[in-house]
This record gives C-alpha cells, sequence and structure tokens, in this order.
C-alpha cells in the first residue's frame, strides 16, 4: 500500500458563503481555508471559483446535460466488477480458504487472505473476465445508450490504513471507457466508495460503522479521485467526450449517527466546485454533468439546496434516485401493490425533474433479495436461479414490472440505469439474463402492456400481445 501524497485541490467554503481554491497537501485538514495564507488572494480565489460556476463558464464546449439531451437515458450498470459483494460474485468469497469465513465486504475479504499477491492475482482474474469487450458489444446491440461504471476510491488514491490494493483497477477502468467510446455507450463515472464508508452497506467497500463523516481527509480523498477522474478521463481527447457525468458519491445515508446533513451538503458543493474547476475547457470535448445522490431522503427536501442558481449552473448537475422494492416492507407486497408503487414513482419524481434533471440510477426486477446470506449460492448457476422464477405468473409479472418501471421513469423523469448488467446466481437483478429470458425485450422501445384509454395504471393488466418465454411452466 501507498499514502496518499498528492496535492488535493478542494473548493472551501468560507463563514461568509463564499468559496475559495486552496492546495491542501495530504494530511492537512479538510476545512475552511480563511485562517491560512494561500496563494491566491481571496478575491482572485472567489473570481476563479465564480467563473467555473456560471452557466457559460465553457462557452466553446458542449454541455452533456445528462438527463435533458433529449433522448431518455436508458442503460446499465457494471457493479461487482471493481468493488465486490458477496451478494453478486459469490464464488469469490467462497473459494475453499475462504468458505468457512463470514466475508461481509472487500475489506473483509482482504483482510481474510494473508499473502497479499494471491489476493492480487484474483482480482486482476476476475477484473479480465467479469466484464469483457464483448458485453459492450451486446449492449449496444440491446438498444441500451449509457452504461454507469462503480469505481473504489481506493483506484485512485490509496492509504495504508486500508487493506484494499490500489491503483490495480486502473488499467480495467481505462478499457472499459474506450469500449464505451468504441460502442457509443455514454459513461457515468460513479464514485462507489468514499473513505469511512459513506452508507455502511457492503458497496461501499466496508459494511459497518458510517464513518466517512469523522476524519477531514476523507473528503479531502474523495474529491481528490473526482478530480482525477476529470484530469485522466475527461480532459483527455483520447476518450472522445464519452464521460456523460461523474456521481460524486454513491448512496450516501443522513440522519443520526449517519451523516449529517451540512456534512453532506458541504461535500456536494466542494466536489461540484472541484470537479468543475478541473476542467480544461481546452481539451475536454464534452463538459459533464455533475450526479449528485438524493441519499435516500425526499426529492422535494432538497429544493432549498439547489435553489441557488449562482451557483448550480442550470444543467450542470442532475439528481441520482434508486427505486428498489426487494427489501422491508416491500418483499411481502403481491403483484399489484409492485406495480402500484412502480406506477407511482413518475409522480414523485416529475416535479423535482422539472426543475433539474433526475435519473433513476438503480433498480432492478427483485421483488426479494437472492444470495442475502450470500453462503447457500455455492455453486448455483444463473439457470437454476431462473427455474424458481418461470413460472408463467412470474415471468408474466416480470415483465409488466419492467414495463411499469422503465416507462414511469422516462415519462416523468431523464431515465433509467439497471442494477446490474451480470450476476452470477441472481437472474432478476441480471439485464443480459433477464434478455435472454424473455423478462426484457431486446428491443427497448417494444411496448406489450400498454394501457388503454381510461385505464389508471402506467400499464395495462393483461399484455396486448402474446408472450413468450425462454423456460416456463404452467402457474
Amino acid at each position: 500500500m501507498r499514502k496518499v501524497s498528492v496535492l488535493v485541490t478542494l473548493a472551501l467554503t468560507l463563514v461568509s458563503g463564499a468559496s475559495r481554491v486552496v492546495s491542501l497537501p495530504a494530511g492537512q485538514a479538510w476545512q475552511d481555508a480563511s485562517d491560512r495564507g494561500s496563494e491566491l488572494s481571496r478575491g482572485e480565489a472567489d473570481g476563479q471559483v465564480a467563473r467555473v460556476l456560471k452557466a457559460d463558464a465553457f462557452p466553446t464546449v458542449p454541455h452533456a446535460k445528462f438527463g435533458r439531451s433529449g433522448r431518455p437515458v436508458r442503460g446499465v450498470n457494471l457493479g461487482g466488477w471493481f468493488i465486490l459483494e458477496n451478494w453478486e460474485n459469490p464464488s469469490i468469497f467462497l473459494t475453499d480458504d475462504l468458505v468457512n469465513k463470514d466475508i461481509p465486504d472487500e475489506w473483509t475479504w482482504m483482510n481474510s487472505i494473508s499473502d497479499k499477491s494471491d489476493a492480487k492475482q484474483r482480482l486482476l482474474a476476475h477484473y479480465n473476465s467479469w466484464i469483457t469487450e464483448a458485453d459492450f458489444q451486446k449492449m449496444a446491440e440491446y438498444g441500451l445508450n449509457t452504461v454507469r461504471l462503480p469505481v473504489p476510491h481506493w483506484a485512485f488514491n490509496g492509504s495504508s490504513s486500508e487493506p484494499y490494493l490500489d491503483s490495480i483497477q486502473l488499467p480495467w477502468i481505462s478499457k472499459a471507457i474506450g469500449w464505451a467510446r468504441d460502442y457509443n455507450l455514454d459513461m457515468v463515472l460513479d464514485l462507489h466508495t468514499v473513505p469511512g464508508s459513506q452508507n455502511g452497506y457492503d458497496n461501499s467497500g466496508r459494511a459497518g460503522a458510517i464513518a466517512f463523516q469523522n476524519d477531514p481527509m476523507n473528503a479531502a480523498r474523495a474529491i481528490d479521485a473526482l478530480v482525477k477522474m476529470v484530469q485522466w478521463y475527461v480532459n483527455d481527447p483520447q476518450w472522445k467526450g464519452v464521460i456523460k457525468a461523474i456521481e460524486v458519491v454513491n448512496e450516501p445515508k443522513m440522519g443520526q449517527g449517519q451523516i449529517p446533513r451540512s456534512f453532506l451538503e458541504k461535500f456536494y458543493r466542494d466536489s461540484y466546485t472541484a470537479i468543475r474547476k478541473a476542467i480544461d475547457p481546452t481539451k475536454a470535448p464534452v463538459i459533464p454533468t455533475v450526479l449528485l445522490s438524493d441519499a435516500f431522503v425526499s426529492q422535494s427536501s432538497w429544493d432549498n439546496f439547489y435553489s441557488d442558481a449562482n451557483f448550480w449552473a442550470s444543467g450542470s448537475y442532475a439528481i441520482d434516485t434508486h427505486h428498489y422494492e426487494a427489501f422491508a416492507p416491500l418483499n411481502s407486497y403481491s403483484y399489484d401493490q409492485h406495480i402500484q408503487i412502480a406506477c407511482s414513482v413518475g409522480p414523485s419524481i416529475g416535479p423535482t425533474n422539472k426543475k433539474r434533471a433526475v435519473v433513476v440510477g438503480e433498480f432492478s426486477l427483485g421483488i426479494d433479495t437472492r444470495c442475502v446470506p450470500y453462503k447457500p449460492c455455492k455453486g448455483v448457476t444463473m439457470e437454476q436461479d431462473v427455474r424458481t422464477l418461470n413460472k408463467d405468473s412470474q415471468n408474466l409479472f416480470a415483465r409488466k414490472f419492467w414495463e411499469a418501471q422503465t416507462s414511469t421513469f422516462e415519462q416523468y423523469g431523464g431515465g433509467w440505469i439497471f442494477w446490474n448488467w451480470k450476476g452470477e446466481s441472481t437472474s432478476a437483478w441480471s439485464y443480459k439474463d433477464a434478455v435472454k429470458q424473455g423478462w426484457i425485450p431486446s428491443n427497448l422501445d417494444e411496448r406489450v402492456f400498454k394501457p388503454a384509454a381510461g385505464e389508471q395504471s402506467c400499464v395495462s393488466s393483461q399484455p396486448n400481445v402474446p408472450l413468450s418465454f425462454n423456460t416456463r411452466q404452467d402457474g
């Protein structure tokens, strides 16, 4: 492991509410810089920040306007590639040397393998095989136009205080960006983890406590990763502007014992400023949209935060919301109730989408969890999992559920990004396998549950045309 040794450029908020840009050596606290010397005068720094925040800050370069580009976002997540999750990648957690251990996350996985060179070889083999160019080709064939690539903070700046293997992900991140470019797929670079964990989930790298807010260097390292994304992938013309959005952090949790709202709002403002300032308009073919999670709270609760039009340049940012119906209490609902909930999402995001673009960055066909816990999924194939869901009633529901969700996300929001492109034993969470089964159409404009005039639902009760599924049984 190497310690963070880079200069971290941050936009820091002064007591007065103005912003300035300073350079912080590694280890320096993330704090108000008004009491520190700086190479920029306050007036010079404020002027620089003000320029990058204006809507016309980059007059010669087109803005991506993710979620507002004139076509709906239709995408998939590439989860389980650079951040291990045991329910999605159970085989990696169930090798002979690990099968008797309880390993909730990549942090524990790394600590469970004493030979770090062995751990590195396992990770490299996984990176090389989990997603390949053939997957990107198939995504394009299915009519998708976007991929969201979850990346870990440790790919950009490692720390001796963490067990992760840093930077080894970078060659495959570059491959993914190149494949997206080659197959005309827009990419969202999603900072899926941050130091200390933003939600206590396995998808943050370490399950358990939420400690992102506890150490000022955590935010500094996160913003350093975001700036590097801009410098390496946005400002480099070889990628031809394929990066249409950068998400500053995935699924942060706010509340008592979690991330204070004031902390997250400050992090959002500082991340937004740092990303905008890092863009080089002489090199960047496209100005990416800054994507910000709604943090599991109501869309309207953010209205005041985004009301400052002098700070939030119109069309420069968008909101990421996630919609799942697989967790309690929704996992006990009937098929009809699930459809009703899916149809109701549109009107809930519609008012916000009129003010700022809202994209559903994660959703699935799952109405229960699979491989949670993960050990019972040892050796379970995707085909075996499909057979547990292939009764006629289940097949019809899956296709109807797909249409209810995507039609409402497109009608009322900026589009959708399915979780996930693939899995090992989780068919309702695997786009490629759902297409194979017939739950998702290979032609994304195809709708077979179109509601008739006067129907109150966003989908019809029965399909308008006969449907066939890859495997099925009566019931």
